[in-house]
């Protein structure tokens, strides 16, 4: 409900892994599906354009808009890997899902 942005966007702010935080923002946002967002490459990323490029299993890739506030999230990122939403411990050096932080923050947001 847009009544639970603010307290959403409050709580999933202060989850302690930036990459995680910057991961469920920028899911919210641009409407993708949560595994075409964890697929998305550093090169997919058109900064000139101000699009992402999304490979979904329908249409096979589709640009959605880059809008300033998750480029902000996205570049604030480190470049570990080819992968925006990386990780050190995932097998593959990519985020999974963290289902149990976004339950901690909607927790957190109460909600």
């Amino acid at each position: 409900m847009r009544e639970q942005l603010t307290v959403w966007f409050d709580a999933v702010r202060q989850v302690q892994n930036p990459v995680i935080a910057a991961y469920l923002q920028t899911l919210l946002l641009t409407g993708a599906r949560p595994g075409e967002v964890l697929a998305l490459r550093w090169d997919e990323i058109n900064t000139k354009w101000r699009g992402l490029t999304i490979r979904d299993k329908v249409e096979g890739e589709r640009v959605i808009p880059l809008t300033p506030y998750v480029s902000h999230l996205l570049h604030a990122l480190p470049r570990r890997n080819e992968w925006v939403f990386s990780s050190l411990t995932a097998a593959g050096g990519v985020l999974t899902i963290p289902g149990k932080q976004h339950g901690e923050a909607c927790a957190v947001a109460g909600i």
